[in-house]
């Protein structure tokens, strides 16, 4: 299991290097095949979800900047309504319903819509 561990390009080069210097030949073997990698990387997973809002349902609504995720992303009314309100500083909590219809219309739609005028 821990063979399928993967470290980076950069970290093999270093290891490669530092076998070539006397006594470092074991503490690389160990690190790299006796699972020391995983004893690394394991912690910083841990430390990274807990950090980091991973339920956060921002990320995926985010989609909607890219054209072609929106389109076959079922919550895409929803998504939008949610960022306008997270970024009031855009001021489109008085335009929901139009950003809604909007949105809907987007979906249904085949995608070569142009845009509409405010």
């Amino acid at each position: 299991m821990d063979d399928d561990l993967e470290v980076g390009e950069s970290t093999r080069n270093l290891a490669a290097e530092m076998i070539d210097r006397e006594g470092m030949e074991n503490i690389v073997s160990t690190f790299l095949r006796l699972g020391h990698v995983r004893l690394f990387y394991c912690p910083f997973v841990d430390t990274l979800k807990k950090k980091f809002p991973f339920q956060s349902t921002l990320l995926s609504d985010l989609r909607v900047l890219n054209p072609t995720e929106c389109l076959g992303y079922r919550d895409l009314p929803n998504a939008v309504i949610r960022l306008a309100k997270l970024f009031s500083q855009l001021q489109l909590c008085d335009k929901l319903d139009q950003l809604k219809t909007e949105a809907v219309d987007d979906q249904m739609g085949d995608g070569t819509r142009p845009p509409r005028d405010n």
